[in-house]
């Protein structure tokens, strides 16, 4: 046989012999091996004790529970219940014998991984609360104005100082004044029930005592951020409802036919919408 022939074969053999003494020296010598019709195939026996040597880090919330049943009950009736203790305060460990203390993680941003805004609409994300943290009072710690363990805005707490600080209080505070702008009694259920007041009318900041008043934006670029049609599309995005701005009724206002807190079309305000008017 030619050389050209040996060279590559003896080179393929060499690869072969190298690729056995490997596999001998390095895969563990249980591996994979069981009685015939084994379930988990190349399962290594041995891993089995090799995990029991491993810390266990997260003990989960019924060791928790064991001493802290005060915050357990506090909890129950709130969105935070759901949500293992760990998760916030770090791993458990051997505690309380070590660490005799968990650290309290306060930070904005552990807070903004569930409540950071995001547009989900057919997934549950979209049904946590969220913010944009961009106009939703940056550089505050959350947990400076929202209890923890009471989540819920009627456990909403502030020290004086925060209070001068604090720009967007949330459709509960605005509730506690202008309750008939929320009640739907007789009335028909609508999509603006969704948006918080402030998207609208402005951070409250301090309102009534400052501003008194708060600035009513009646421009007609706010309704068109949200109601302008998607292009090729009969609604806006996240299938709001949308118009083409160019050809409906440019240059009116929206609020002089729609009613902002009711918006439906059965509450349209037909006498002044100049689509209808004749010449």
């Amino acid at each position: 046989m030619k050389s050209h022939v040996w060279r590559p074969l003896l080179v393929i053999i060499g690869l072969v012999i190298l690729l056995l003494v490997f596999r001998h020296f390095y895969v563990p010598q249980d591996f994979g091996v069981h009685e015939n019709g084994f379930t988990y195939g190349l399962y290594r026996t041995g891993a089995v004790e090799d995990w029991k040597k491993v810390t266990v880090k997260y003990q989960g919330e019924e060791s928790c529970k064991a001493c802290h049943r005060d915050v357990f009950e506090s909890r129950i009736l709130y969105p935070h219940k759901i949500i293992e203790c760990e998760n916030c305060h770090g791993p458990s460990g051997d505690h309380p014998t070590d660490p005799a203390k968990l650290p309290i993680d306060r930070s904005r941003e552990l807070c903004l991984r569930c409540h950071t805004k995001l547009r989900y609409p057919t997934s549950a994300r979209a049904g946590i609360v969220g913010i944009d943290p961009t106009t939703h009072n940056p550089g505050f710690e959350c947990s400076k104005c929202h209890k923890p363990h009471q989540p819920s805005v009627q456990f909403l707490r502030f020290s004086t100082e925060d209070w001068k600080h604090i720009e967007y209080r949330g459709r509960d505070y605005c509730q506690n004044c202008h309750k008939s702008e929320f009640d739907d009694e007789g009335g028909y259920a609508h999509p603006h029930a969704a948006i918080e007041c402030e998207s609208c009318h402005g951070p409250a900041r301090q309102h009534p005592a400052d501003p008194p008043k708060l600035a009513i934006d009646t421009t007609r670029e706010l309704c068109l951020g949200c109601h302008t049609r998607l292009p090729g599309s009969s609604t806006a995005h996240d299938g709001l409802k949308g118009v083409n701005p160019v050809g409906h009724n440019p240059g009116v206002e929206c609020v002089k036919c729609h009613n902002p807190h009711r918006p439906a079309l059965q509450l349209l305000d037909w006498t002044k919408v100049r689509s209808f008017e004749r010449s």
